[in-house]
């Protein structure tokens, strides 16, 4: 029966081909839903008419990515015998999931290392030993258990082989799922990889995303230094599973080798699977219970067909929605709802549901209507609906099942259907808890949770969410269903007929990858996708890709990855065995169940991972390989260089899809470094042995089409190039040229024939040092600067080298400058016009003596350092000069500092006048004692003081620090200082002569004669000072503090005065400033004496001044004693001094007369013009004067205007004095103005400040100023000049005004032009702007501007600027036109009429017209006719005129011969399309052998 329902289905099939287009056949579908060990698999038999086939698949062993236990440590099955990391037969490829096996550097011995070619070889490295090592602990059963790996593939250096445990391998890496990878610390690989760059040799250990080279022929680095084998990596890998580049070997880089980084030891082994306990099962979601996408909602999945808590129909499943339903503003729907549910809010709502979420046509159809009755749950009427509220019974159905399946977002209720008993209420469920609650529908409003039976008629296939996620282009992922406790959701794939698929290929390809040609449906989240069968298991879906994105275009070519091809990719690579492949046109568009069309399938192989075509089967065939050839056909190429080869391919025929692409190989290297890239560059490794390669290109899609071409390897050759060193610079080392070549030596010349084999030694260029020019600097130092080129260096040192003399400084030997100091000389000697130096002062005294000196001729001794004595200076004879320049002279024995004699005549001076000063402090007997640095201890709290100039101190004798015994002392300048003796501290004339002009004798002390003693001699003081000085008693004394005068009978003592100064000496007892004894005589003509005189000798005064009165009967005759302060002072005698009160003058008397009329001329009054002197000749009076109503007189005559008191006393010429009073009135002067003018000033603003001012030259003294100061800005201003002069001289100056006018300035517009504008309408705005550039300051705005659509505009530009100072810009105009564009058309095409027709009778799509449409058609034909398009727009753009083609068809009807054509056609379609359906269904297994042999006959006749 079976068989006859098939014969005449296969019949009735084949009947309706004939008049609809062939499709593919929609291959089996599947739903994984596994559970407790089994796959439970759906099959429908027939998409669409609800027959499905269940099958059963037990899988009790574990698969890839289960946790196992074996030799008590846990372990992933990363591999079986046929996939993931293939095992020998009978084993499992097992990872140690724990840390358990300790840690291990890769080769501790390349700690560091820059140039180590072995660091990354796994054989004999210390990881290699610790995986040896892992076997210890375990015993000789679970070693028996343990199949060795024959070799071990994928390392760096020599092979190993018979392994138990291993690390793992970067590709067997990219073969897991990513949980397995991660691990709780860093652990070791045993691959890596070339660096494509030096720098990719050297990484830091922390980059572990850095771009990675892969080692696989097509791929290769096309230099030959990345060619180079010292240049490798080893990968680690992350706990998270991510890679880490580590033990780096290499030269050229600048990291050295982290081989040494211990990491932890993570092995994999071959183990036989009865010795492995499964301990951990991936445990997934069933069908029921799980949730699915549809209509933008997550819905559960609460029955299958007549299973779960609410069944349905078959080949359904029941959906309830996870969440309450929202409207298009993101709120939930309220409804009310009624007893009688069918006339009740709450069913029109669900009625309507699908439009609410706006469900497609499609999805709509995937909906099976349900008619709810009263054994449904419901009161009332029935009615037929999609979605529906759930019944109590079916609440509390799932209730049992899952609770958490009816919550919600807390807040609300939602409804049920079922009325609760006879109350008129609904039952309604809490959101928050699912409990469930009695409530009237028809006053309350609450949320819509509908549920609906999804049609799976039409199911294709079914997996989890992580089974469906392959990016695009990636290997495929395994076909998983949601694991259990994951977020996961199952993806139904439903069959859509209008997803259309063809696809051209080649047969004759093979790869890692397959080829195609597609024309697909393009649409949006519209893919050219796949699954992967195994041929053994026809039907059930193993793997499932995404080839290609159809968003932008729906035709191309695809390269389609199915195994690993060394390049890192995602997914998991197909291993050795048969498959069927069956692409798709899949659509994810509806953002709910994914869409599949008919499938385009083809068998293929893979062996050795490589992929072969089987069969195309509903692949169409690409066209063949016409021909193809390699340029050139042999070649030789040197060791370490690189050479280009080219290929041509062509198709058979010009027609159809034809792959083009080549593929190029090298064969028979020896080097890993030999490689050739895909565009035919060859690189040829320095290190390569082989003499002869073969290099292979070969047709993408055609392997059996090869060119080769023999290529022979030649020795290297050396090349140099250049390496530029660096210069040495003053201080650091530069390196010398050289030359490297490719090979890695490197040389002393470009030709490469000096081999330099220690660089690092040989290339170094010692520092030049500093090439120093020196410049002195004035200071005993010199500075250099280094001449060298980009050296900056400056130093800066002392000077050194050289002898300096008396006279000439020491030479620099290194700058040449004059330096340091000359050699000291203590004193010098001149005379007879020649000068002599001397280291010591001894030798100068010595010296002395050997001139033959005279009163014309004096030798002059001169100090150039502080003196210190032993003994007295002594001169008998001889005409001698001592000049202290400033210096000290003193003695520190015993005796007088100086000794004059008979013969000698001496002259004291400090004729340099040299600043050097002497400090001194005054002792408690009034002895001035000099001391350096810091004031003694035993003088604290002394009156101290400071001599300028050269001093004479320490003498200490019985007779004066100079002692003058017959000689002629002469003192001109000096002090004497600080000497003490019995009879004259300072000086003591015992006879002879002693002069004094200039200098000072203080701060000496004796009993007697504090400052001078004479006795016997005669002392003439014409200049100089005695002051300071003391005569102390002791048992006898104490007279004469300044000077005292003695002498015998026959040689009486003479002191003569007629100028200098004697003052502030003391005496214990009388004479502070002169004691005169009996035979002491005293002649005073003149200068300043101060102190009291005792006369017991004889004294005559004609002169001087005196701080002390005395006894008048000492004046000379006709002389008057004057207190010269009452007169004025100094204002009375320009030689008097504060302190010496009264002067000795004659006597005298004059008269004086003014004149009435006196005027202020800058000038005091004068002598003889203003008033007139009468009464005697030759008198010069010293004026004084006040001011009317003054208290003091002021020295000299008025100047300034005003009443004045003039006083004159002053003396004559004979020194006589005179005195009178008169007054003198001086007028205010005026000053001469008739030079000055003050004029008006015109300026034009220029942003300058201006000004006006008066012209002339002012008289002395007066000054102008101004009210209105500089101005900037335009206007008017009223300026006043107000003169300031001196107003108690002069009378007052009158004001003058004048006007300063600064006029508006004219903008320079010169360079500004407002052009016409012309534009085009293209829906942008428009503007137009000046050209040149504005003014300063100015700116300009537009009226008018910014005009978007067509037509012409006047544009005003207006400029703003500074008004207050130019005068206003005038607006200007220009005109802007937009012209109407050409608008944007799609011509009307596929334009046809029947013969006879007019224009008229063919529709025209909107906006477009016929120019003439009455234009008439009389035979069949294509033609030419003229259409306007009139834009909607016509304001912005113009009609076009356009020509459209025209098809004439024929009038209808069919001729006989034709309608039997097609009858014969269609049957004979039928028969064979019958035929087709029938050996597809054997094929399958669903009908017979026999079955197909009884209706071949039929077929084939």
């Amino acid at each position: 029966m079976r068989k006859k329902f098939l014969v005449i289905l296969s019949l009735f099939i084949a009947m309706i081909l004939c008049f609809t287009a062939p499709a593919v056949a929609l291959a089996d579908t599947v739903v994984v839903n596994p559970g407790g060990g089994n796959v439970t698999v759906i099959v429908p038999t027939n998409p669409g008419d609800g027959s499905s086939t269940i099958v059963t698949v037990t899988e009790d062993e574990p698969v890839i990515g289960d946790m196992v236990s074996f030799a008590e440590h846990e372990w992933y099955v990363i591999g079986t015998d046929s996939e993931g990391v293939i095992a020998p037969k009978g084993c499992y490829t097992l990872f140690a999931k724990n840390n358990d096996f300790g840690s291990s550097a890769f080769r501790a011995g390349a700690a560091g290392e820059t140039n180590n070619p072995t660091a990354a070889n796994y054989k004999d490295s210390d990881l290699q030993t610790a995986m040896e090592n892992i076997s210890n602990g375990f015993s000789s059963a679970e070693i028996a258990n343990i199949v060795p790996r024959a070799t071990l593939d994928d390392i760096k250096g020599d092979a190993v082989t018979d392994q138990l445990f291993w690390p793992i391998g970067n590709n067997e890496m990219n073969n897991m799922y990513d949980a397995v990878k991660q691990f709780d610390a860093i652990y070791w690989g045993r691959s890596g990889f070339f660096g494509s760059t030096a720098t990719d040799v050297f990484i830091p250990p922390e980059d572990s995303t850095r771009s990675l080279s892969t080692r696989s022929s097509s791929t290769r680095s096309t230099t030959p230094e990345a060619a180079d084998p010292k240049k490798f990596s080893v990968y680690a890998y992350n706990q998270d599973g991510s890679e880490r580049w580590e033990a780096y070997a290499g030269v050229l880089g600048t990291w050295a080798s982290t081989a040494n980084y211990v990491f932890a030891v993570r092995p994999a082994a071959y183990v036989k699977t009865d010795a492995v306990e499964k301990i951990e099962t991936k445990e997934y979601k069933a069908v029921i219970g799980s949730q699915i996408q549809f209509a933008g909602y997550h819905w559960y999945i609460v029955g299958m067909g007549d299973a779960g808590p609410v069944p349905g129909p078959a080949n359904t499943v029941t959906l309830f929605a996870a969440s309450s339903i929202k409207d298009e503003t993101g709120e939930c729907i309220n409804s009310y709802t009624d007893t009688n549910y069918a006339d009740g809010e709450l069913s029109t709502v669900m009625k309507g549901l699908s439009d609410t979420l706006g469900l497609s046509a499609r999805e709509k159809a995937l909906i099976t209507d349900r008619t709810l009755t009263t054994a449904d749950g419901i009161s009332g009427n029935s009615v037929t609906t999609p979605f529906w509220p759930l019944s109590i019974d079916e609440y509390e159905a799932i209730y049992e099942y899952d609770p958490s399946f009816l919550t919600d977002t807390p807040g609300w209720y939602y409804w049920l259907r079922t009325e609760y008993g006879a109350y008129s209420c609904i039952y309604s469920v809490n959101t928050k808890n699912g409990s469930t609650t009695t409530i009237y529908g028809n006053t309350n409003s609450f949320w819509v949770r509908p549920a609906c039976y999804l049609d799976l008629s039409d199911l294709f296939f079914a997996s989890g969410d992580s089974g469906m996620g392959a990016s695009v282009g990636a290997l495929p992922s395994k076909l998983e269903a949601p694991l259990y406790g994951s977020l996961q959701n199952y993806n139904f794939v439903m069959h859509d007929d209008t997803l259309s698929l063809s696809m051209i290929g080649a047969a004759k390809q093979r790869g890692s990858s397959l080829t195609f040609h597609y024309d697909a449906v393009q649409g949006e989240k519209h893919y050219l996708s796949y699954l992967v069968e195994r041929a053994s298991e026809p039907g059930i879906p193993v793997y499932y890709g995404q080839a290609v994105n159809l968003s932008n275009s729906g035709s191309g070519t695809v390269t389609v990855p199915l195994t690993s091809d060394g390049n890192m990719r995602t997914g998991i690579p197909l291993v050795n065995g048969e498959y069927i492949l069956r692409f798709y046109t899949e659509d994810r568009s509806q953002d709910s169940v994914i869409f599949a069309g008919d499938t385009v399938d083809l068998d293929i192989r893979v062996e050795d991972n490589l992929v072969y075509i089987n069969n195309l089967k509903d692949v169409s065939p690409a066209t063949m390989v016409g021909s193809m050839g390699i340029d050139p056909g042999q070649a030789d190429v040197e060791a370490g260089k690189q050479f280009q080869f080219s290929a041509f391919i062509s198709p058979f025929t010009e027609t159809g899809w034809f792959d083009p692409v080549l593929i190029w190989d090298v064969t028979g290297a020896s080097s890993y470094g030999t490689s050739i890239s895909q565009d035919g560059l060859l690189t040829v490794a320095l290190n390569e042995t082989s003499t002869e390669l073969r290099v292979t290109v070969t047709s993408r899609q055609d392997y059996e089409m090869q060119c080769v071409s023999l290529v022979t390897v030649t020795p290297h050759v050396h090349v140099g190039t250049l390496v530029a060193g660096t210069p040495a610079t003053c201080t650091e080392s530069g390196t010398k040229d050289y030359y490297t070549c490719v090979c890695g030596k490197c040389f002393e010349d470009a030709d490469c024939t000096t081999e330099i084999t220690d660089l690092d030694t040989w290339k170094i260029l010692s520092p030049l040092g500093h090439d120093f020019v020196w410049t002195y600097n004035g200071d005993g130092t010199h500075t250099g600067v280094c001449q060298r080129d980009g050296c900056e260096e400056t130093v800066t040192d002392n000077c050194s080298g050289g002898e300096a003399t008396f006279f000439d400084y020491a030479i620099c030997e290194v700058c040449g400058g004059e330096y340091g100091e000359l050699i000291k000389y203590r004193a010098t000697t001149d005379f007879d016009g020649q000068t002599y130096y001397y280291e010591t002062f001894g030798e100068a005294v010595d010296a002395l003596g050997e001139f033959s000196t005279t009163a014309e001729k004096r030798a002059v001794l001169k100090l150039f350092d502080n003196i210190d004595l032993t003994s007295a200076l002594t001169f008998n004879t001889g005409f001698i000069t001592l000049d202290l320049n400033g210096y000290m002279l003193k003695q520190t024995g015993s005796g007088s500092v100086i000794s004059i004699n008979d013969g000698a005549n001496f002259i004291l001076t400090d004729l340099s006048g040299a600043t050097a000063t002497h400090n001194y402090y005054v002792a408690e007997d009034g002895l001035w004692t000099f001391y350096d640095g810091d004031l003694p201890a035993e003088a604290a709290g002394a009156e101290t003081g400071v001599v300028t100039g050269g001093v004479i101190t320490g003498g200490n004798a019985s007779d004066g620090g100079v002692y003058i015994d017959g000689g002629t002392f002469t003192m001109t300048g000096g002090t004497v200082a600080g000497n003490m003796a019995t009879n004259g501290g300072g000086v003591y004339l015992n006879t002879g002569t002693f002069n004094m002009t200039g200098g000072a004798i203080s701060g000496n002390v004796a009993t007697s004669g504090g400052g001078v003693f004479v006795f016997g001699g005669t002392f003439t003081m014409e200049g100089g000072t005695i002051s300071g000085n003391t005569a102390v008693y002791n048992n006898n004394g104490g007279n004469g503090g300044g000077v005292l005068v003695d002498g015998i009978e026959s040689a009486t003592g003479l002191f003569t005065m007629s100028g200098g100064t004697v003052s502030d000496n003391d005496a214990t007892y009388y004479g502070s400033g002169l004691y005169l004894y009996t035979n002491g005589n005293a002649e005073i003509g003149g200068g300043y004496f101060g102190g009291s005189i005792y006369e017991d000798g004889t004294i005559s005064v004609s002169g001087g001044y005196f701080a002390e009165e005395f006894d008048t009967a000492s004046l000379a005759e006709n002389c008057v004693l004057q207190d010269v302060s009452a007169l004025g002072g100094a204002t009375f005698d320009g030689d008097y001094k504060d302190g010496f009160t009264y002067a000795v003058y004659a006597k005298g008397v004059v008269s004086i007369s003014t004149e009435e009329n006196i005027v202020y001329d800058g000038f005091p009054v004068a002598e003889g013009v203003d008033f007139t002197v009468e009464g005697a000749d030759g008198v010069t009076l010293p004026y004084s004067y006040k001011a009317e109503g003054g208290d003091e007189f002021t020295a000299g005559l008025p100047t300034n205007a005003g009443k004045y008191a003039v006083s004159a006393c002053a003396l004559n010429g004979e020194k006589q004095f005179i005195s009178i009073v008169f007054d003198i009135t001086i007028a205010k002067a005026t000053y001469d103005m008739s030079d000055i003018t003050f004029a008006d000033g015109n300026f034009t603003y220029d942003r300058e400040a201006h000004s006006i001012a008066i012209s002339g030259t002012l008289p002395g003294g007066v000054s102008v100023s101004y009210d209105v100061g500089y101005k900037v800005n335009a206007g008017k201003y009223t300026v006043t000049a107000t003169f300031t002069g001196d107003s108690a001289n002069y009378n007052a100056i009158p004001n003058m005004t004048a006007k300063l006018t600064i006029a508006k300035a004219y903008y320079d517009m010169s360079g500004v032009t407002f052009e016409d504008g012309s534009f085009t309408y293209d829906g942008q705005a428009h503007s137009l702007v000046i050209s040149g550039t504005l003014p300063t300051g100015v700116s300009v705005t537009y009226a008018g501007n910014d005009k978007t659509n067509a037509g012409e505009y006047t544009v005003t530009a207006t400029f703003v600027g500074d008004y207050d100072n130019y005068i206003a810009i005038p607006d200007i105009t220009a005109t802007l036109t937009i012209a109407k564009a050409a608008p944007a058309y799609t011509a009307p095409t596929d334009l046809t009429v029947v013969a006879e027709g007019t224009l008229a009778d063919i529709a025209l799509p909107e906006g477009w017209a016929w120019k003439d449409g009455t234009v008439q058609f009389a035979e069949a034909g294509e033609y030419k006719a003229v259409a306007i398009y009139m834009p909607a727009d016509t304001a912005n753009y113009n009609p076009v005129e356009v020509e459209l083609t025209i098809t004439v068809l024929e009038p209808e009807g069919l001729s006989g011969g034709a309608i039997a054509g097609i009858v014969i056609g269609s049957v004979f379609g039928a028969l064979i399309i019958a035929y087709g359906v029938c050996a597809l269904l054997f094929k399958k297994k669903i009908v017979s052998g026999a079955f197909f042999e009884k209706i071949y006959p039929f077929v084939k006749d």
